[in-house]
């Protein structure tokens, strides 16, 4: 894909950003909070960064096959009124041919 490059660059942005959804969490557990609280949060964020990146991906290349899709609906148009005038032009040339 053409903006596979874009995906990338974005995708890294994410997998680098330090803020996770559960900070909030995180910071107001106490210090002789259990390890696998701590545990816990640190696979939950890691599961919503990559959730989050596979959206993202999901949203561009849905944009995408929708762009393309418009296209080729226009390009079915265009063939369809290029047909209509083939049907069009023969009935005027076997018009002409009578009346001539």
């Amino acid at each position: 894909l053409k903006f596979a490059p874009e995906f990338e660059e974005l995708s890294s942005k994410i997998e680098m950003d330090t803020t996770g959804p559960f900070d909030t969490i995180l910071g107001e557990c106490p210090a002789g909070v259990e390890e696998w609280v701590l545990k816990s949060i640190t696979e939950a964020t890691k599961v919503q960064r990559m959730l989050g990146i596979r959206v993202f991906k999901l949203k561009r290349l849905h944009g995408e096959v929708e762009r393309l899709r418009r296209k080729q609906e226009a390009k079915n148009k265009i063939m369809s009124i290029n047909s209509k005038l083939n049907v069009l032009s023969t009935k005027l040339a076997e018009f002409e041919e009578k009346a001539g």
